[in-house]
């Protein structure tokens, strides 16, 4: 039985939009919006089948505020969001009882944040912290509604926001 999924992946080249070779973007596309869509089209059918789950898609804030140099990496962590709330509003319209949401951390230090920004990414937040919260969901410490996109910043929920 299948119990919890989390879809944590990616990553972001910067530059500005004419500066990015195609080749890239389509990559960004494929790991950021692509993989995530496949996950979900392969493992929501198993959830529904046992009418229970829960599914977490680890986006960024750069898919609620735009990031200037991050056109690509921002407008797909954008479509995760969407993507997250058109599934649970499916699994709502079916009654599910499968949990479907969107966590999207602020600044975090990660490879990918030190591979961009270097030192600085040290000043980020600690991705233990982000884990934290993520566990503290899953285990129903923290209360979320299906689509919800939970926002991370500083170390701290700084917004829950439900599907409009």
């Amino acid at each position: 039985k299948l119990d919890i999924l989390i879809i944590m992946n990616g990553f972001g080249k910067s530059g500005k939009i004419t500066e990015i070779p195609l080749e890239e973007i389509e990559s960004m596309v494929q790991a950021n919006l692509l993989v995530p869509y496949y996950f979900l089209h392969y493992f929501t059918r198993i959830f529904l089948e046992n009418n229970d789950g829960r599914v977490v898609l680890l986006g960024s804030v750069a898919g609620i505020k735009y990031s200037p140099n991050y056109a690509m990496y921002s407008a797909t962590k954008f479509a995760v969001i969407g993507l997250t709330q058109t599934v649970a509003k499916e699994l709502n319209d079916d009654n599910s009882a499968v949990l479907c949401i969107n966590v999207s951390p602020g600044g975090t230090d990660t490879d990918m944040r030190k591979e961009l920004l270097g030192e600085e990414a040290s000043k980020s937040q600690n991705p233990e912290i982000v884990a934290r919260i993520v566990s503290d969901i899953l285990t129903e410490k923290i209360a979320v509604e299906n689509g919800m996109n939970v926002q991370i910043v500083r170390g701290e929920i700084s917004a829950k926001v439900s599907m409009q």
